[in-house]
């Protein structure tokens, strides 16, 4: 809502201006088409501004529920799914021929978790548990720095590598969960995504290097799968 009114306050002001500083009676047809591509490419910056709640979605309910015509177009985005309490759940989606389960768990899981949706389009949700939720989808943005820890599930914002690199995962468990890490990657218009860690099944502290090969500036975001447990992904100091 913020961006909407910057715009349109942007639109009057730019009008405004232009109104001043023109006599548009003494103006050829090219010269009134040149003012408005400038007014035009104006807006179209303005339109890049993020704002605080840009393109954030956010449903809720209570047990199952089917949320139809979502439209998703700020895609690669984060998807949280919170539960009032804990409960087997699981949230699937439809969209055109493409059918998947998105984010589940059992009633010993923690009551919120957090998962990746990659795809822009329009998409019907069914959300099925015994306990009141919300299901929100928030835009990664573009701005990260690749030094990144916490406990638990967690999708990153986009970094920006400039060439191969070495990072430095450790995740410190209990031996009831395993740790799996993965990264997407920008390959043209798409997201392909490589695995980091196969899944640590035994308890203690794991370390583990892994080579990002990159023969120039690459995108690149994480999704971290960790119900209980500490992590960390930075660049490596060799």
């Amino acid at each position: 809502m913020k961006k909407i009114v910057t715009l349109v306050i942007s639109i009057v002001l730019l009008f405004s201006v232009a109104v001043a500083e023109y006599d548009f009676s003494d103006k050829s047809a090219d010269e009134l088409i040149e003012i408005i591509n400038q007014a035009t490419e104006q807006l179209n910056e303005l339109r890049k501004i993020p704002s605080e709640d840009d393109e954030k979605l956010v449903f809720s309910g209570n047990k199952t529920k089917i949320i139809s015509g979502v439209e998703i177009d700020f895609a690669p985005c984060r998807v949280i799914f919170k539960q009032d309490k804990s409960s087997d759940f699981e949230v699937s989606y439809i969209r055109g021929n493409d059918s998947n389960t998105l984010i589940y768990g059992y009633d010993f899981d923690p009551p919120s978790t957090m998962e990746v949706l990659r795809e822009n389009g329009t998409y019907e949700f069914s959300i099925e548990t015994t306990s009141p939720w919300s299901l929100e989808f928030e835009p990664l943005s573009t701005a990260g720095a690749l030094e990144l820890s916490g406990h638990g599930d967690y999708v990153s914002d986009i970094y920006t590598i400039y060439g191969s690199t070495i990072l430095e995962i450790t995740a410190k468990y209990n031996g009831m969960d395993n740790c799996i890490i993965d990264y997407y990657y920008k390959d043209g218009s798409r997201w392909r995504r490589e695995g980091m860690t196969n899944g640590l099944e035994d308890s203690g502290k794991y370390t583990y290097e892994k080579i990002i090969k990159s023969a120039g500036q690459t995108q690149l975001f994480f999704v971290v799968d960790f119900d209980e447990g500490d992590w960390s992904i930075t660049t490596s100091a060799d």
